[in-house]
């Protein structure tokens, strides 16, 4: 779905894609972290890559993206590691980070 001008990704859309595994969403709209919320609901997506979206520039996003879809390895230049996956853990996760989350 590159090059379409998307500008957020609607949740209802993973009830009908249940197999997808694969998402290409590069070069579209995508400005703020919520914006890719609606991901959540893609329960057997593995590959994302969001390259060329405005999004891409926020200062939280490679964290926030590994929060946001752990079970999603993104397609970064390079590879996520444990570190960062338990540092994004601490930054977004429990009741004292809720201020953070919804800033997303």
């Amino acid at each position: 779905l590159h090059n379409n001008r998307i500008q957020f990704v609607a949740s209802n859309l993973g009830e009908s894609l249940l197999k997808l595994r694969t998402l290409a969403l590069t070069n579209n709209n995508l400005c703020e972290l919520g914006d890719i919320d609606g991901l959540v609901t893609y329960e057997k997506l593995e590959y994302l890559t969001l390259i060329g979206n405005p999004i891409t520039h926020k200062p939280q996003y490679r964290l926030c993206v590994i929060y946001k879809l752990p079970q999603v390895s993104p397609l970064f230049p390079q590879e996520i590691s444990r570190a960062e996956r338990e540092e994004a853990q601490k930054m977004f996760k429990g009741k004292k980070n809720a201020k953070k989350r919804a800033e997303l």
